[in-house]
């Protein structure tokens, strides 16, 4: 299978999915891709896809991202001695202006889900890495890829329950929800301002957003899975006070987590919660099996969990990463996905779980 890489192809759909999400201006190719803005004409056809597509006006990327992405495209007209529309100094001098007077520290985050952009979803998220005292405001690397390989093994998703640890804004459940039919789906966090976020997030996608048409004209949007999300539902989860008595009201046959191993003061807790989670009766379709995606930024600090794992006994096995990069997100980090289990289950069942 052709291994695609977005970046070696730079073209008004790939430019508009990568503004949408936020990616990097830098990023975009925008200095080879000279057929987006060599006329006054392809210059409006690109405001359309981006700035002022109907998604962005509703939900839209920061205004500094937004002036960082028209500044980029100005200095490459004026390098190549392309003419620049009225069109484009005037939005561009408008978010000028919008920039001196924003007081907003959150902007919105969209992600396609696929090649025909039939599905997206959306994200409000803060400006600042860390806000409010945690870093959960924001979405992590290791959620878009977790999200990348739900959408290759929907399989393994389809008619489960499923239980999120540390969901953060919802990228990685939010995309299941929307695209591989699990029977139920419960996120979790612990901070409470990121409940609050994954909240607002969860009724913003429920809402069946189609403003998919400004992309991808062609596609019919009352056929769009906006509105179409499972059961679901938001649980507070901390994982240094979860008891065995919390169980009774999970029994998840799936265990997924994101970027959750960052402090080595945490993988204790982590690890117990996931054998306890791992040893539930699950939902009735087999053993429960956890999947957990993590930005290896720090080699001693992963080792650590890898260690813990050990020495609880669960079993681990390294996932294939994701053939296809739908999403657009930074990758410029290791990400691995695990996939662990208990050997010796059902015989090492909690009792208390399915009761």
């Amino acid at each position: 299978m052709t291994d695609f890489k977005m970046e070696d192809v730079t073209n008004l759909s790939t430019v508009s999915a990568q503004f949408l999400a936020m990616s990097p201006v830098r990023k975009m190719g925008l200095e080879n891709a000279d057929e987006l803005f060599q006329s006054v004409e392809s210059q409006t056809d690109l405001l359309k896809m981006t700035i002022k597509s109907a998604i962005a006006q509703k939900h839209p990327p920061s205004v500094k991202y937004q002036e960082a992405f028209l500044k980029t495209l100005i200095q490459q007209c004026e390098a190549k001695g392309y003419e620049i529309g009225d069109e484009l100094y005037e939005v561009y001098t408008a978010l000028l202006s919008n920039f001196k007077s924003e007081a907003n520290d959150e902007c919105y985050r969209t992600y396609l889900l696929s090649n025909t952009n039939d599905t997206s979803v959306t994200l409000k998220e803060s400006v600042k890495m860390i806000s409010e005292g945690t870093t959960g405001l924001n979405t992590w690397p290791a959620a878009g890829l977790l999200a990348e390989w739900a959408m290759e093994n929907k399989d393994a998703l389809c008619g489960r329950t499923i239980l999120e640890l540390g969901s953060g804004m919802g990228l990685t459940g939010l995309t299941i929800c929307k695209t591989c039919q699990p029977a139920r789906y419960i996120f979790s966090d612990c901070h409470d301002s990121v409940l609050k976020g994954l909240e607002e997030n969860i009724a913003i996608n429920v809402a069946g957003d189609h403003e998919q048409s400004s992309v991808a004209p062609e596609i019919d949007t009352e056929d769009t899975k906006g509105d179409r999300i499972p059961d679901n539902s938001v649980e507070c989860i901390d994982w240094k006070d979860f008891e065995k008595n919390d169980l009774q009201r999970l029994n998840a046959g799936v265990i997924l987590a994101a970027d959750v191993v960052f402090d080595p003061r945490i993988i204790e807790h982590l690890v117990r919660l996931l054998r306890l989670l791992l040893r539930c009766q699950g939902d009735g379709q087999g053993r429960p099996t956890a999947y957990i995606a993590s930005t290896i930024r720090n080699e001693a600090t992963y080792r650590a969990f890898l260690q813990a794992l050990d020495k609880h006994h669960v079993s681990t096995e390294k996932m294939e990463i994701p053939a296809h990069k739908t999403l657009h997100f930074d990758r410029s980090c290791r990400i691995q996905i695990l996939r662990l289990w208990l050997p010796g289950w059902p015989s090492s069942q909690e009792t208390v779980c399915g009761q």
